[in-house]
């Protein structure tokens, strides 16, 4: 798996928690800008919630979700970008330039989306590319969910064909998929065995 790209700070630590737990990767996009869903408009204002109760959250001391940090988001070529507010990230402009984190967006059926970040640096021997994470749209709240790659449970879905593969050539699992229908698949029976969401965010539109 190869590395990461510096994001903006409210992004890191999703990113982080997906690639050191193991994580859904491909090596070609299964979504493009032209097939990519735009639920949200341009220069809508977000809010970032953790959830207390989830593996990250529990190191919180708190209950339900807790905010943390506000932004932008902005459209750029069908790819969505967060800007974060300096102001409520203290983070936010210490770490040298960072790299936008362009986001694409699907629908998969109801309230599931798959989303889909750009994952290593481009350079030679990179073979996985995209990184994929699970969000559920419920009106004007998007939660996100770490997905995580099970080496042994997973290999049903590489039976099945929903996954091409599971690379065990770095300290975690990488599940790799070839077509966003198999990844949905996936995606669908983690919710329907009771996943619960890492993240929330709560968008008001701009102005």
């Amino acid at each position: 798996m190869p590395h990461a790209r510096s994001p903006r700070p409210h992004v890191a630590a999703l990113l982080v928690a997906l690639c050191l737990s193991g994580c859904f990767v491909s090596r070609q996009p299964l979504i493009t800008p032209d097939t990519a869903d735009r639920p949200f408009a341009d220069g809508a204002k977000v809010t970032d919630f953790v959830n207390c109760d989830s593996p990250g959250g529990s190191l919180l001391d708190c209950k339900g979700y807790k905010a943390s940090g506000t932004g932008t988001l902005t459209l750029d070529h069908g790819a969505y970008v967060v800007q974060p507010d300096p102001a409520s990230n203290p983070f936010a402009g210490t770490q040298g330039p960072a790299q936008d984190l362009r986001v694409l967006l699907k629908n998969v059926g109801g309230d599931l989306y798959v989303a889909q970040l750009p994952w290593g640096d481009g350079t030679a021997g990179d073979d996985d590319r995209y990184l994929y994470a699970m969000v559920r749209i419920t009106g004007k709240t998007a939660y996100l969910y770490v997905v995580l790659c099970e080496q042994n449970g997973d290999q049903a879905y590489v039976k099945s064909g929903a996954l091409s593969g599971i690379s065990t050539k770095e300290l975690a699992p990488a599940c790799e998929a070839n077509t966003l229908a198999g990844l949905a698949t996936v995606f669908r029976d983690r919710l329907a065995n009771g996943a619960i969401p890492d993240q929330k965010l709560e968008v008001q539109p701009p102005g």
